[in-house]
């Protein structure tokens, strides 16, 4: 069946590759890919060799496809979707259908080893990189820390031995300007440094129809410093460290009007008649949307996300004779502050709209025009301090091995500062304090049975100690009693994976492999929910998965495929409790929790390689089918309304589950040739499909299917790049991200809260070395 697929790839459609590397001209002198080493199973290893399904792209290949965020990175690397959910706080990987709207990520990022905890976190600048390597399916047994469905790791660039430098500058329309710089080189026979710097500036593509200020405006800055210290062939010690400030608009939301199942409002005026809920495609925003970007008395901070991140890493190495030891120790703090607009939209009724809020007060009404009476707001702090300890086998053996201990300690401070009339006259905003202390140790063996077969067997033993703390920030008063909550819980578990590989022959190999997959539970912040939902558990899950990689003509032709599926129980869904439950004012999303009541099964089909035609022409590309659906899920929020409305309660049995395609194509045509002196010319178009996604579990709204095609030309010497791009060259206006919301101004009836699209944009840049 492997060989089959592969077939598919090869006389089907042009291969796509699951990697960009650097190429090597064969014995006919015609290109071919050259492979590359990884660390995906934490020991140096070939990608071709290393039986999991691996994106690994080098810097060459973020500098030809200007891969600078994980939205970029998104649409080159195979299996893996993201959707920018709500704002810079919300960032959200997707990997293998595995999609997580609410609560932590099912995707662990991790920079050079060290897990960036906080979906604001893991989005960094992808600056002066060795290589990104993305792995898919579950990697809890290896990597712990929340790789449920997969993990993405940053790994930088070393230092290099002779004095080397970079500096390159961008300017594009809507006001884009950046800057990269960096140094790298000797101090000493022993000691090397590089050091670098970037700033980048965008006014963004969207405006206020409100106020007429800049919506998704970006500014970005940070540097960072390597020393990597190595005074013998068997010692070094890297010292790593990054900081960044980063200023970033108001989200480009806003929400879309109901459109289905006209009732009753409740807790309205009598004979009020809405529509309920919003059925079919979600459409587009236009480049003037509703929603604030000026400060008024109401809020309190500015519109837009402001944070700052330190981060600092110590990775030791000792290799004995046989036995290498590792030793890494991270240190991470991140202070962050945001305000978005709370309603997103503006009163369009004549004679004004009745404020959200349970029940409505008559004659409260908002002027026609009027808007920024809602905000989202909070003030946040992150710190976060690992230690791991790795010893391997380093030999030539049939059996190499690794053992390892890993210790996590994290704390987070959140003020939660939107204008919940609950607590914030009175008493002050809820403060909470969350800590987390996680122990674990991992180890994995592989035993090659002959020069072909090998089994890996790895597993991995973790117990996590969380406590959680919320109080007023004012205090002295018997009645804020009422808004304090202490809870502790431990959670525990272990994660085993079993892979056995066969090798066919030189550049042909297939494997299988069996692996759990654990994220953990914690608790949930919100104050409108019962003290029973205070908490929520682990979820966990079953993957099994098939695959091959095969060179084929000289390796001028790789195809690579892996069929999966995945078992996944107690899965964490997003519940709402009903708003007659709570006093006036109560947001739905004040409402929402995290709870374990949904199941699900995700089965798919992954194929990726490349092609190279000849010396000039090469076509990279791949495809994916995933088939995620819900096993068991039922929303008690969306039954209520259903109630109400006199129609029975739904069950999402077999539904799909949000922001998954079940087909996404990505293919890139590339052209490279010598154009005069040492100058070459590259030319490149990468083009990314995806058929319609669901907005939420009950698959009422949908987003149509979406084509982005990016345009890449550049001049390349050994010390002058210039290159010229279009992203999103058919300005396709196509959205992907919407979350469940309400209309402030509708009498709080379930309407989408709609992200918009990244547009066209062009620039060129102009590079520098040395």
């Amino acid at each position: 069946m492997l060989s089959a697929a592969a077939g598919v790839l090869t006389f089907g459609m042009p291969a796509a590759a699951q990697e960009s590397e650097p190429t090597r001209p064969t014995q006919s002198g015609v290109t071919a890919v050259s492979d590359i080493l990884v660390t995906a199973r934490r020991r140096e290893e070939s990608l071709q060799d290393t039986p999991l399904a691996i994106a690994a792209v080098t810097s060459e290949e973020l500098k030809s496809a200007r891969v600078e965020r994980l939205a970029d990175l998104a649409k080159i690397a195979p299996g893996l979707s993201f959707t920018p959910l709500f704002g810079a706080q919300n960032q959200l990987p997707i990997i293998r259908g595995a999609a997580q709207t609410y609560g932590q990520l099912n995707v662990g990022v991790f920079l050079d080893g060290v897990y960036l905890s906080g979906k604001a976190g893991v989005d960094i600048e992808m600056a002066d990189l060795e290589r990104i390597e993305v792995v898919r399916g579950p990697q809890s047994a290896l990597y712990g820390q929340n790789t449920f469905a997969g993990a993405i790791n940053y790994i930088s660039a070393r230092p290099s031995a002779e004095l080397k430098g970079h500096i390159e500058g961008t300017v594009g329309d809507n006001g884009l300007r950046k800057l990269t710089a960096g140094v790298s080189g000797p101090i000493t026979d022993t000691l090397r440094f590089s050091v670098g710097a970037y700033g980048r500036e965008f006014d963004g593509w969207y405006v206020s129809a409100i106020d007429g200020g800049k919506v998704d405006y970006s500014q970005t800055y940070g540097g960072m410093l390597t020393l990597d210290y190595a005074p013998t062939d068997r010692f070094s010690a890297i010292l790593r460290l990054t900081a960044s400030d980063e200023d970033s608009g108001q989200p480009a939301s806003e929400v879309q009007r109901t459109n289905a199942y006209p009732g009753a409002v409740v807790g309205g005026p009598a004979g009020t008649i809405r529509n309920q809920l919003y059925e079919g495609e979600i459409q587009p925003l236009g480049r003037r949307i509703n929603v604030n970007t000026k400060r008024t008395t109401f809020e309190v901070g500015d519109y837009g996300t402001r944070q700052d991140t330190f981060r600092a890493s110590l990775d030791l190495n000792y290799d004995f004779d046989g036995v290498s030891l590792k030793s890494i120790t991270a240190y991470a703090k991140r202070n962050a502050e945001f305000t978005y607009d709370g309603d997103n939209t503006i009163c369009d009724r004549a004679g004004g709209c009745t404020n959200f809020g349970y029940p409505f007060a008559p004659g409260s009404l908002i002027p026609v025009g009027t808007s920024g009476f809602a905000t989202s707001s909070a003030e946040e702090t992150y710190t976060d301090f690992s230690q791991e300890l790795r010893l391997s086998s380093n030999d030539d053996g049939p059996l190499s091995w690794l053992v390892g201990a890993y210790y996590y300690d994290g704390d987070s401070n959140v003020i939660q500062r939107s204008l919940a009339a609950a607590t914030a006259g009175a008493f002050g905003f809820p403060n909470i304090v969350n800590t987390t202390k996680s122990w674990s140790v991992f180890g994995s063996a592989s035993y090659a049975f002959t020069d072909k077969l090998t089994a890996t067997l790895e597993a991995r033993y973790q117990k996590e100690e969380q406590t959680y703390h919320q109080a007023p920030t004012r205090a002295g008063s018997d009645a804020a009693s009422q808004f304090r909550t202490d809870l502790e819980k431990d959670f525990e578990f272990t994660t085993p994976r079993l892979i056995v590989d066969y090798k066919i022959q030189p550049g042909k190999m297939i494997y299988a492999s069996v692996a759990r997959g654990v994220k953990t539970g914690g608790f949930n912040p919100n104050l409108n929910i019962f003290p029973d939902q205070r908490t929520f558990e682990p979820e966990t899950s079953w993957n099994y998965e098939v695959g091959g990689k095969f060179d084929w003509m000289n390796r001028r032709l790789r195809t690579n495929v892996a069929l999966f599926h995945t078992d996944w129980s107690d899965q964490q869904a997003a519940c709402q409790n009903p708003a007659s439950a709570f006093p006036p004012g109560t947001t739905s999303t004040q409402r929402t929790y995290t709870c374990n009541v949904a199941e699900a099964k995700v089965t798919g089909l992954e194929m990726d390689g490349s092609f190279y035609l000849n010396d000039y022409l090469s076509i990279v590309g791949s495809y994916a089918w995933t088939r995620a659906r819900y096993e068991k899920f039922a929303d008690a929020s969306l039954n209520g309304t259903l109630a109400g409305l006199g129609l029975p309660a739904w069950d999402f049995d077999g539904r799909h589950l949000p922001y998954v395609p079940d087909h996404k194509i990505t293919l890139s045509p590339r052209f490279e040739m010598a154009a005069w002196g040492d100058y070459r010319f590259e030319g490149r178009l990468d083009v990314q499909h995806q058929s319609k996604t669901y907005v939420r579990a009950d698959n009422m709204q949908y987003f149509g299917a979406k084509t982005t095609v990016d345009l890449r030309l550049a001049l390349r010497s050994d010390a002058l790049s210039y290159q010229f791009f279009i992203n999103n060259l058919l300005d396709d206006d196509t959205p992907t991200a919407a979350v469940r919301f309400y209309d402030s101004t509708n009498f709080s009836v379930a309407s989408p809260l709609v992200t918009g699209a990244d547009r066209r944009m062009m620039g060129v840049s102009l590079g520098y070395q040395f």
